[in-house]
This record gives structure tokens, C-alpha cells and sequence, in this order.
């Protein structure tokens, strides 16, 4: 028999990484319609999960709960001009308690993916948003409890892994436009 060799290969870390402010800025401004710079403020601002937001309730929004992944029940992080849009388009648009009727995971991944390809930032995804307010929350001082409670997370450990860079002492205040 012939002598076999196990080789070991490393993995390579992959590269997290989180949008800034501005650039999210301009991503949400250069999309084609009002629902989809909606649906990204929301993946941004408030730190949601894609299917979250595909899913997302006028009573999530009024009472600044929902019902996450695990069907865990959280709090969540809305700045009052952002539910005010959310609100609005749900009585413009909607016939039901969903906000963003058919948006799905796959519409949203799928219009975020063409945007992100067309502004040569081929790494964004939908999940990137939820990063990206992660770091940018962390930047502005909020607390890793209070971050790590929006996005949802049963330890700040897994917080620790979206958040990208050094804290600035930048005044404390949201991600709203």
C-alpha cells in the first residue's frame, strides 16, 4: 500500500466587512423605486434580517416589536421618521398586515445584488446592512447589550462579530437620512 499523506489546508478567514454611512446613502439613493430605498433603510436602520423585513408587520412597526428568528420576540430599533414611511407606504401599497407585500428574500437579495454589482461593490449583500448598522450603531456609542438586543442576538459574542473598526466618539443618534 502506498504511504498516504493528510494534508491539513487552512481555511481563510473571510472578510467581514460593513458599509459607511455615506455609501449606504448613496446605494439607497441610486435604487429605481420607493419600495426598494424602503426596504434597504429598514435592513439598515434597524438592523433586521432579510426575511424579517420580507415579512415585516404594521403592528412590528407601530409597536417597535417583532417576532425574529427562533420566534424569538424582540425590540426593535426605529427611528420615528422611518416608521412614519413605513406607515405611510403600508397604507399606500398594502392590502394587509405585511408591509412590503411581494418582496420576499429572493426579490430583495436578488434587486441588492444588481444595485451592488452596478456600483462595483460585488461583496453586498442584504446581510451587509444588518452589519453595517451593527458597526455604525457601535461607532455612534451605543452600548454592545442594546445593539446586540435589536439585532436580535442571544450573545453580545455574536454582536462582536458584526461589529468592524474602532469606536469614534461620535455623537449618539441613529442611521436616519
Amino acid at each position: 500500500k502506498e504511504d498516504l499523506k493528510v494534508i491539513r489546508i487552512k481555511q481563510a478567514q473571510r472578510v467581514i466587512r460593513a458599509l459607511t454611512h455615506d455609501i449606504t446613502k448613496e446605494f439607497i439613493n441610486s435604487l429605481d423605486s420607493e419600495k426598494k430605498r424602503l426596504i434597504i433603510k429598514v435592513l439598515y436602520m434597524c438592523g433586521l434580517r432579510v426575511g424579517e423585513v420580507s415579512h415585516l408587520t404594521i403592528n412590528s412597526v407601530v409597536q417597535k416589536r417583532l417576532i425574529g428568528k427562533g420566534n424569538k420576540e424582540r425590540d426593535i430599533f426605529i427611528n420615528p421618521d422611518l416608521q412614519r414611511e413605513l406607515i405611510q407606504h403600508h397604507h399606500q401599497y398594502s392590502k394587509g398586515e405585511i408591509i412590503f407585500e411581494n418582496s420576499g428574500e429572493r426579490y430583495i437579495e436578488k434587486f441588492v445584488q444588481t444595485q451592488a454589482e452596478k456600483m462595483g461593490l460585488p461583496w453586498v449583500t442584504p446581510h451587509t446592512f444588518r452589519r453595517s448598522f451593527a458597526t455604525n450603531m457601535l461607532n455612534k456609542g451605543y452600548d454592545l447589550d442594546e445593539v446586540s438586543s435589536w439585532l436580535g442576538h442571544a450573545s453580545v459574542d455574536m454582536t462582536r462579530q458584526h461589529y468592524i473598526g474602532k469606536r469614534e466618539h461620535q455623537d449618539r443618534g441613529d442611521l436616519y437620512f
